[in-house]
C-alpha cells in the first residue's frame, strides 16, 4: 500500500473519483492538500475512503493536520456502521492514529484517544460528511463560505453547497 500527496489536479481528481478501498491490499491512497490558515497548523490533507469493513458502502474521509511545532493529528469523518451490533451506527468524527480505516499508520501521531469519544456529525451522505469536515477545519459561516468561493467562484455549486451546509447545521441566516 502506498500513500502519496496529490500534487496535481489530476491526482486529486483520481482520489475523489476512486476513493481508497480499505479492504484492498494493493491500493494507492492520495492525500489531497487543503487550505489551512489556522495558527499552529503547518499543513492539512484529506483523503476519501470506503469503510467497507463496517458494512457501509458510503465514503468516509480522513483529515490529517500537521502541526507547526511537531506531530500530527488525524480525524475520521466516518459513515455510520451498518452492522446491527455496533456502537458506531451513526455518522461521526473521531480522532485517529491511522488513515484509510486503520490501514496506514501516521508516522508521528500525537497520542490521543482514538475510539471514543466519537462525536455525531449532522451528515447523511458523503457530500454532507465532507462539508462537515470543511466546517470543522475552516469554521462557519465565514470559513466555509471563503473556501467555497475559492473553489467555485460564482458557479451555482457554491450556493448549492453553502445552502446544504446551512440546512445541515440548521442555520437560517
Amino acid at each position: 500500500m502506498r500513500v502519496e500527496i496529490a500534487t496535481s489536479e489530476q491526482l486529486a481528481r483520481r482520489a475523489v473519483e476512486t476513493p481508497f478501498d480499505s479492504n484492498a491490499s494493493d491500493e494507492q491512497m492520495y492525500l489531497i492538500p487543503m487550505p489551512c490558515g489556522q495558527r499552529k497548523v503547518y499543513a492539512a490533507f484529506f483523503a476519501p475512503w470506503l469503510a467497507l469493513q463496517s458494512g457501509s458502502t458510503d465514503w468516509s474521509f480522513d483529515l490529517v493536520v500537521l502541526l507547526q511545532q511537531s506531530g500530527s493529528v488525524a480525524f475520521r469523518f466516518e459513515a455510520g456502521s451498518a452492522k446491527p451490533d455496533t456502537t458506531h451506527g451513526y455518522d461521526h468524527a473521531q480522532l485517529s492514529e491511522s488513515l484509510g480505516g486503520g490501514k496506514v499508520a501516521l508516522a508521528n501521531p500525537t497520542p490521543l484517544p482514538k475510539t471514543y469519544p466519537a462525536f455525531p456529525i449532522p451528515s447523511t451522505d458523503a457530500l454532507t460528511r465532507f462539508l462537515a469536515l470543511v466546517v470543522g477545519m475552516h469554521g462557519y459561516p465565514r470559513g466555509i463560505d471563503g473556501i467555497l468561493e475559492r473553489a467555485f467562484g460564482g458557479r451555482p455549486e457554491r450556493k448549492k453547497y453553502l445552502n446544504l451546509t446551512k440546512a445541515m447545521l440548521r442555520k437560517d441566516k
